[in-house]
C-alpha cells in the first residue's frame, strides 16, 4: 500500500511540474510576440503616457503599444513615429491621443483616436 501511495504522489508531482513549466514557456513566448507599434521622436514639456490605467511621463526611450494613450499638457508637445516609418504624428499642447494600431504581417493598421486637441500628421504609403 505504501508503494502505491508513493508512486501516485510522485506521478502527480511530475504532472504538476510539467504543467508549471509549460505555462512559463507559453508566457515567455507570449511576451516576445507583443511588438511596439510606435516610439516618440521628440518630447517637450509635460507629456504623459497612460498604459493599463497607469500614467508616467513619456520619455524618448519609451515604446508605444496598441491601447496606449499619450497626453500633452499646456505648452508641451510630442512627435511620434510608427514602427513602419510611414507615419509621423505631432501632438500639440492639450491633446490626448489613444493609439489604436495593430501589426498585420509587415503592415500596420492605424486607427488612432484623437480624444481632444490638435495634431499634425504626415502619412506615406
Amino acid at each position: 500500500m505504501e508503494f502505491l501511495e508513493k508512486f501516485y504522489w510522485e506521478d502527480t508531482m511530475k504532472k504538476k511540474i510539467i504543467l508549471l513549466v509549460s505555462f512559463i514557456i507559453i508566457g515567455l513566448i507570449g511576451l516576445h510576440a507583443i511588438d511596439s507599434v510606435a516610439h516618440p521622436l521628440k518630447v517637450k514639456g509635460n507629456v504623459d503616457l497612460t498604459r493599463n490605467l497607469e500614467s508616467s511621463a513619456l520619455k524618448l526611450e519609451d515604446k508605444l503599444f496598441n491601447g496606449d494613450e499619450v497626453e500633452t499638457k499646456a505648452e508641451s508637445f510630442a512627435a511620434i513615429q510608427f514602427q513602419d516609418e510611414s507615419s509621423i504624428i505631432k501632438l500639440f499642447p492639450n491633446t490626448i491621443l489613444n493609439i489604436r494600431t495593430e501589426k498585420n504581417g509587415e503592415k500596420y493598421n492605424k486607427r488612432s483616436l484623437l480624444k481632444m486637441g490638435e495634431l499634425w500628421a504626415k502619412v506615406e504609403k
